[in-house]
């Protein structure tokens, strides 16, 4: 039986139905009707962290933002931002082509950028 992205993020909306986490689920139903693929991939990030046996809680406060997870591996405290960038906007922001096998020199990282509203999210 093969498990697709979209059954993750099905099974993923139940569980958020199960916990009583009403504003996280009307969160990603909202992000799942703008950026379907962003709202799969923070299902499966949830599934994956959960498959390494890692204690995941919602941390995301759906009032003032945050990150999605806060985890406990090994007795260390971390958080984890499920973050999906779509093809179209990386190339708009840094006015590179994604097909990039023809470019000869230059490398450009939006992790900058990314860390930055990161760090802006998490205390």
């Amino acid at each position: 039986m093969t498990v697709t992205p979209t059954d993750v993020l099905r099974s993923y909306k139940k569980l958020l139905h199960r916990k009583d986490k009403k504003m996280l689920l009307k969160k990603l139903e909202a992000i799942e009707k703008s950026n379907p693929d962003g709202a799969k991939f923070e299902a499966a990030v949830y599934s994956i962290l959960q498959s390494y046996n890692i204690s995941v809680d919602f941390e995301d406060d759906s009032k003032l933002g945050g990150a999605d997870f806060r985890c406990v591996a090994s007795g260390k405290s971390f958080v984890v931002e499920a973050t999906s960038i779509e093809t179209n906007s990386a190339e708009r922001i840094t006015r590179l082509s994604n097909d990039q096998r023809n470019i000869k020199a230059g490398f450009y990282s939006p992790y900058s950028k990314v860390w930055s509203k990161l760090k802006n999210k998490v205390n």
